[in-house]
């Protein structure tokens, strides 16, 4: 569903150096409620160049090497202006400010976006270290003023006004529709079934294709499901910018202007997908496949600190979004480490990396850093608003 996407990019931030850099990660926030700010720790470990399929190509992967080794050696030279995002994809996720701060080097802007004052913004340039078997990370911290994140928050809710795949699909639907709606009870039944054939690994027309389409087969059975007087609200509410993310101190919140019906019926949905992981999340339940891989890592943080609630006014969705971050970055990085710590090549990979860097002579290598340290540290340093 474009609006379903439109949000889960909003969160993304993503501006990201390309390349074959493999490392793996772990982000921490931390809220400091009385200052309304937040505190961002970003550690890599394992730098390391990418086989990328060409293994035995000796000289295809120097030349991948060479250029993984410049790519680190950017992220060095250009640390103090860079923000690490969330996903790390094809190398690490980083921002890169322009030297005036005015805004990110690799960035779109659309005519009359809302300003973003990333001048705001307390970049603590990292380090390179060696970890305690000698193989190359590095840490950065970055501080978030509120008022930076509601700016981002506007400026995403301005670009959702002019996704044209959003008014499209509503403006198709608004103008297609003869007769009643269709049935949320049936949605509710049909997304379920289709959940039980993903974990079960049947074969399903509906499931066929990649994640774009399967999305947007779901949002037209939505869209088909809500009332007229919905999705008019949802135009008028888009055309003003009012359509999107939220923020209450850590708290971000999404309001969709509809009936009760509606609310009524998405919270249907919400409760079937809640039944279906339920078994997945017992001690001894089973590993959970595709899709439902993706809905057990935000179970957990949701359950613990979401709140979804449907009124005459529509439905509201809020959660803590430091918890969330939080959970699935430490959830991903287990996994990351578990996959390195089996990799032999990757190991040497990381080896070759590190005995490369140690000759930059002009680069300070902080010794047998222990990456859990720095994150204990993090995460027990008093907070400058408390």
């Amino acid at each position: 569903m474009p609006f379903a996407r439109s949000i889960t990019l909003s969160l993304l931030l993503a501006f990201w150096l390309s390349g074959c850099l493999n490392q793996e990660s772990i982000k921490l926030i931390r809220y400091d409620a009385k200052a309304d700010r937040f505190h961002l720790l970003a550690v890599y470990e394992h730098f390391r160049s990418s086989s990328n399929g060409l293994a035995g190509d000796a000289k295809a992967e120097e030349k991948t090497f060479t250029e993984d080794v410049a790519k680190l050696r950017s992220i060095w030279d250009t640390r103090d202006r860079l923000i690490p995002g969330y996903l790390d994809i094809g190398g690490p996720t980083l921002l890169e400010l322009k030297p005036d701060r005015s805004g990110f080097v690799k960035e779109e802007v659309i005519p009359g976006e809302p300003p973003v004052a990333w001048d705001k913004v307390a970049i603590h340039p990292g380090k390179l270290f060696k970890d305690m078997n000698g193989l190359i990370g590095f840490w950065q911290e970055v501080e978030l003023p509120g008022s930076v994140i509601d700016q981002v928050l506007a400026r995403q809710r301005f670009q959702l006004s002019k996704s044209e795949d959003l008014i499209a699909e509503l403006k198709r639907e608004r103008a297609s529709r003869t007769g009643k709606p269709a049935s949320w009870e049936d949605l509710a039944k049909w997304t379920r079934a289709r959940l039980d054939k993903i974990q079960a690994k049947e074969a399903d027309a509906e499931n066929e294709g990649n994640t774009d389409a399967q999305l947007k087969r779901f949002s037209q059975r939505l869209l088909a499901c809500m009332d007229v007087p919905s999705l008019d609200a949802i135009l008028a509410a888009n055309s003003r910018s009012e359509l999107g993310l939220l923020r209450k101190g850590s708290t971000l919140i999404l309001r969709l202007p509809i009936t009760r019906r509606d609310a009524d019926g998405l919270i249907a949905i919400v409760r079937q997908v809640e039944e279906f992981t339920k078994p997945l999340a017992a001690p001894n339940g089973p590993s959970a496949n595709g899709l439902a891989e993706a809905l057990m890592l935000l179970r957990e943080p949701l359950l613990a600190t979401g709140h979804l609630t449907a009124d005459d006014k529509g439905l509201e969705l809020s959660f803590d979004a430091v918890a969330l971050f939080n959970h699935l970055s430490k959830t991903a990085h287990e996994k990351e480490m578990k996959e390195f710590a089996a990799d032999e090549g990757a190991k040497a990979r990381a080896t070759k990396m590190a005995a490369t860097v140690t000759t930059w002579n002009d680069v300070p290598l902080a010794p047998n850093t222990d990456p859990e340290k720095l994150i204990a540290e993090f995460t027990n340093r008093p907070l400058s608003g408390k």
